[in-house]
């Protein structure tokens, strides 16, 4: 039996293998946002996840009850809503990114 212990400081990293625990300086606000966007569109994209679960999951349970299955509906298309609207955003990040030449996604601090 092994144990081991993980210090989450260290192990989660920015870009750049800062670990998060560390005090970090910015250069800019923009470089502050391009270190948390990338966390950003993985949160969102867990949360369009769990909501498209949960929406079919009511929808399957509530077979019976219209009210029920109407609300289910209405989150999978606030779920899909937001799915399209984050998979927009990182494009039209990634077009800037080419026209400009800026790393926004993926600069270094």
């Amino acid at each position: 039996m092994y144990l081991f212990t993980v210090n989450i400081g260290q192990d989660l990293k920015l870009q750049d293998d800062t670990p998060i625990g560390d005090v970090i300086q910015f250069q800019s606000v923009g470089a502050l946002i391009s270190a948390w966007l990338p966390n950003i569109y993985i949160l969102g994209g867990i949360i369009v996840l769990i909501l498209i679960i949960v929406s079919g999951f009511m929808w399957i349970t509530n077979a019976g009850n219209i009210k029920k299955i109407e609300e289910s509906q209405k989150i999978l298309t606030f779920a899909i809503m937001g799915f399209i609207f984050l998979f927009g955003s990182y494009w039209i990040i990634q077009i800037i990114q080419v026209l400009t030449g800026i790393p926004i996604l993926n600069s270094s601090l």
